[in-house]
C-alpha cells in the first residue's frame, strides 16, 4: 500500500511540475522598479518580477530588467532601451530567455485625464528554438483624481501582443486598477489584469491580481 501512495505522489509531482495552466487559472504577480535619474531627462532603471501561477501554487517566473530611458526630445515623449533576463520554469527546469527592448511612449492630458500609448519592439533569444520578434502596444487612460492623502488614483489599460513567430496578435491584456502615494519617493500599484492567450482552437484564460512598487531615488 505505502507503495502505491509514493507511486501516486510522484506522478502527482511530476503533473504538478509539467502543469499547463487551465482556463481560468488565478496567479499573483510581485514588481518592484527602481529608478535614479542621473541626469537632465535621463534616467536608468532595475526592474525584479515574479509571477506565481496554478491557482498560486508555484512560482513558475521571474525577470530581471534593466535600462536607461531619455525625456529629452518632448514632454509628451518618452525613448528607452532595455534588456531583460528571464528564467521561467517548464516541467521541471527553469528556461533563460533573453529579451532586449526598446520603448517608444506617447504621453497627452485630455479633460485633466492622463493618456499614455507604448510600443515595445522586443527580441526573444531562447535556447533550442528559434528567435522571434514580437510587438506590444499599451493603451493607459488615468484618472485626473487623486483621492485621500496617499493620491489614489483609478486607471484602466489595454495591451496586445503580435508574434513574428505566428504572424498573429496571439495574447492581449486588459487592466484595472489604482496607483497610490506610500512615501514621497515610494508610489505603488494594484492593479487586476486579465490575460487571454490564443491556442489556436480557443483563448485561455488567467486571472492576475498585481502589484508594483516603484522606488524613485
Amino acid at each position: 500500500m505505502k507503495k502505491i501512495v509514493l507511486a501516486f505522489l510522484i506522478v502527482l509531482g511530476m503533473a504538478t511540475a509539467s502543469f499547463a495552466f487551465d482556463d481560468e487559472d488565478f496567479q499573483i504577480w510581485n514588481t518592484v522598479k527602481a529608478n535614479w535619474k542621473f541626469a537632465d531627462d535621463w534616467k536608468i532603471s532595475l526592474e525584479e518580477e515574479f509571477y506565481h501561477g496554478d491557482n498560486v501554487g508555484h512560482m513558475y517566473y521571474q525577470h530581471s530588467d534593466l535600462g536607461v530611458t531619455y525625456s529629452g526630445f518632448a514632454k509628451w515623449f518618452d525613448i528607452g532601451i532595455f534588456y531583460r533576463q528571464i528564467f521561467q520554469k517548464i516541467n521541471h527546469d527553469w528556461k533563460p530567455e533573453n529579451r532586449p527592448h526598446v520603448d517608444a511612449t506617447f504621453k497627452w492630458n485630455l479633460f485633466d485625464f492622463s493618456f499614455s500609448d507604448r510600443s515595445r519592439y522586443e527580441y526573444r533569444g531562447m535556447p533550442n528554438k528559434d528567435n522571434t520578434w514580437r510587438y506590444r502596444n499599451c493603451f493607459k487612460m488615468k484618472s485626473p483624481w487623486k483621492l485621500t492623502k496617499f493620491e489614489i488614483r483609478p486607471y484602466t489599460a489595454y495591451e496586445i501582443f503580435y508574434d513574428s513567430g505566428t504572424s498573429s496578435l496571439n495574447r492581449k491584456r486588459f487592466y484595472h486598477g489604482f496607483t497610490f502615494k506610500v512615501t514621497e519617493k515610494v508610489s505603488a500599484d494594484l492593479y487586476y489584469m486579465r490575460q487571454s492567450d490564443d491556442k489556436k482552437d480557443y483563448w485561455n484564460h488567467t486571472n492576475v491580481f498585481g502589484t508594483r512598487f516603484n522606488i524613485n531615488f
